[in-house]
């Protein structure tokens, strides 16, 4: 009877490859010398480096082909399918929240550990040497994935670790009447977002209860863009760790400071409306509509624009 002997292994995405990146350091002596990028985008590059670096740990062609339909095992049992993270893909508010406490609060570590019974003291997100840095949704959902799968390639405790998923899962759900919305933020309107962002980062390091406490004030990267912004106000109020009191008092005084600002700003914007002809005022609209702003903002705009022009012509004589 023949016997199959596989040589090599297929790489179909980013996840398959980072596991076999993981899996093969963990098991063949040697494999770091290999230069592995579980983030490569090119998953053709890193199917040859890993089918490389089996063939140089396992020479033998059928030593080889058992260990590879070990692999192919291990990436069944071993990697939580996508139907588990469902709930997290399509949701950027619980994505930012569920990476913030995975990434900044202690407790969440430990609260792995005891579903695993390992070590309190073990931090997977440094252990994994994975960014704390992300710029994006689909990074942070990213990192979750592979977080998890480094956690059950090193434990093989896939089933535990499904079972803590899903508690997280039903904390947000329960959680979800309490989350603190705030009707007038608008991801389209970047300065909206800018202004309550420096509001409740000004707010949260002035009444911040302890520097060594990553939650309070919320320490996370600076968003870089608006659409970014809009996510991180909501992600600083979800992590904030300060009492309900503090929360509640931060959240009054945001809101009565934007109304103050938009009454002045609207009350601004009809003595103006007052000094420019209709065409003009016409006009204006179709700027702030074709801007996505406010009139004030719109006409700053245009005279620093103005200004800038002429200040370049004046610089060249």
């Amino acid at each position: 009877m023949a016997v199959n002997v596989r040589s090599s292994i297929a790489v179909k995405d980013i996840r398959t490859s980072r596991f076999l990146f993981w899996y093969i350091r963990k098991n063949i002596q040697g494999a770091n010398q290999f230069a592995f990028d579980g983030n490569n985008p090119d998953t053709s590059l890193s199917e040859r480096i890993i089918n490389t670096a089996l063939e140089a740990g396992y020479p033998d062609p059928i030593q080889r082909s058992n260990f590879i339909r070990s692999l192919e095992l291990a990436i069944n049992t071993t990697l939580l399918p996508e139907k588990y993270f469902s709930w997290l893909k399509e949701n950027e508010r619980a994505t930012f929240w569920l990476w913030g406490v995975m990434c900044l609060d202690y407790r969440c570590m430990e609260s792995i550990n005891e579903k695993l019974g390992t070590n309190l003291n073990t931090n997977w997100y440094q252990k994994a040497g994975i960014t704390d840095s992300p710029a994006s949704h689909s990074e942070r959902y990213s990192i979750i994935v592979a977080l998890l799968d480094y956690i059950n390639i090193e434990t093989n405790q896939a089933p535990l670790m499904r079972q803590w998923l899903y508690e997280r899962l039903v904390f947000w759900r329960v959680n979800e009447h309490q989350r603190i919305k705030l009707r007038w933020l608008n991801e389209d309107n970047s300065e909206s977002c800018t202004w309550a962002y420096n509001y409740i980062n000004k707010f949260q390091k002035e009444h911040g209860g302890n520097t060594e406490n990553h939650l309070d004030p919320v320490q996370i990267p600076e968003p870089l863009n608006s659409v970014e912004t809009y996510h991180a106000v909501y992600a600083m109020l979800d992590l904030w760790s300060a009492d309900d009191d503090l929360q509640q008092k931060a959240v009054k005084k945001i809101n009565k400071a934007f109304y103050q600002k938009n009454f002045r700003r609207k009350l601004s914007e009809k003595r103006e409306r007052e000094s420019i002809s209709d065409t003009h005022k016409e006009r204006l609209d179709f700027l702030v509509k074709f801007y996505k702003s406010d009139k004030i903002s719109v006409i700053e705009r245009l005279i620093d624009e103005r200004v800038q022009g002429i200040e370049t012509r004046l610089s060249r004589g």
